[in-house]
């Protein structure tokens, strides 16, 4: 890869969903404790929760909100993202996973088997509108398009009732909005 990695555009950052009718929602991800397949965890959700479930004493699934790490690398003045689940603890369930669309297109967390620091260019995501001179703790880098590994606009897609990310045609429009909360992160991993 021929590709430089870049910390001082590297970030830390709350993402979220703006939708056609402009409600704005934090994205998070599916956690379902109600089965022991895992097959529901970790898809991206961005709307109205209408997922999390209680049995009357505990959750037994829920979206969970976290923060993600966008590590910049570089290449001819165009920056391409390594996008990462960070939280403040190993307890969290997606820690260090990577975002990655999955062969029907949804977004998701998968935590690599190697947990290699160096990402393929397959795995590099691309923020549209980006600019790092924008990057300050605090500020609001609106109207943004994620633009998916395969070039795709991201976009939300409601199946069964629930608001997930897809890099689908077929889903809704939106703008991702994201609130910068650290600026400079290196790999946040051991």
């Amino acid at each position: 890869m021929d590709m430089e990695y870049t910390q001082g555009y590297s970030f830390r950052a709350e993402l979220y969903w703006r939708d056609t009718r402009m409600f704005k929602h934090r994205i998070g991800a599916s956690l379902d404790d109600s089965t022991i397949f895992k097959t529901n965890d970790g898809w991206l959700f961005a709307g109205i929760d209408n997922y999390t479930q209680f049995n009357g004493v505990v959750r037994v699934r829920e979206v969970i909100k976290m923060d993600f790490w966008f590590g910049c690398y570089v290449r001819e003045g165009q920056c391409f993202f390594d996008i990462r689940c960070i939280s403040l603890t190993r307890d969290e369930p997606f820690f260090a996973a990577r975002l990655e669309p999955s062969r029907n297109g949804f977004l998701g967390w998968y935590i690599p088997e190697d947990d290699r620091r160096q990402p393929s260019e397959a795995q590099l995501w691309q923020l549209e509108g980006f600019d790092p001179a924008h990057l300050a703790v605090g500020y609001w880098l609106n109207g943004m398009t994620l633009r998916s590994p395969r070039g795709h606009a991201v976009k939300r897609l409601y199946q069964q009732g629930f608001p997930y990310l897809s890099e689908s045609s077929s889903g809704e429009d939106g703008i991702l909005m994201i609130k910068v909360v650290q600026v400079g992160q290196g790999y946040p991993f051991p």
